[in-house]
């Protein structure tokens, strides 16, 4: 008697649990990577730093990684987190002092440049290096 609770208790919990509930399809949808994603260089100047060459990597799920290698010696590298909303390019981290975030417009030339223009009309050509 002792089994047949325990089966039938069994039953009742397993047929309760999701019957009304609609199926889930078990496959991800597919994730379609940005034309930013990866890895841009540029070499200038910094305001800071001085002559340097800067790398961006812009990684899938928004996560910024800049590393700046200074012409002098030595390198530095920043977390931050890139967006991007219609044409502009948002990035937020301690390397974008004094405001702790840039935003410029972004377009794509070929595979392999990238080229940037903030508001002041500056613009800068960025290499993809992955």
């Amino acid at each position: 008697m002792r089994k047949s609770v325990m089966v039938l208790a069994v039953l009742v919990l397993s047929g309760c649990s999701g019957s009304d509930s609609a199926s889930v399809d078990d496959e991800d949808d597919p994730v379609v990577a940005h034309q930013l994603e990866g890895a841009w260089t540029t070499t200038g100047v910094d305001e800071r730093y001085g002559e340097a060459t800067v790398r961006m990597q812009l990684e899938p799920m928004g996560e910024l990684v800049v590393t700046v290698e200074l012409a002098a010696g030595g390198t530095l590298r920043f977390a931050g987190v890139w967006m991007v909303e219609e044409q502009i390019l948002v990035l937020t981290g301690t390397y974008f002092e004094p405001d702790g975030q840039a935003q410029a417009t972004w377009s794509v030339e070929g595979d392999s440049v990238m080229v940037l223009q903030v508001p002041d009309g500056n613009r800068q050509r960025w290499r993809r290096t992955d």
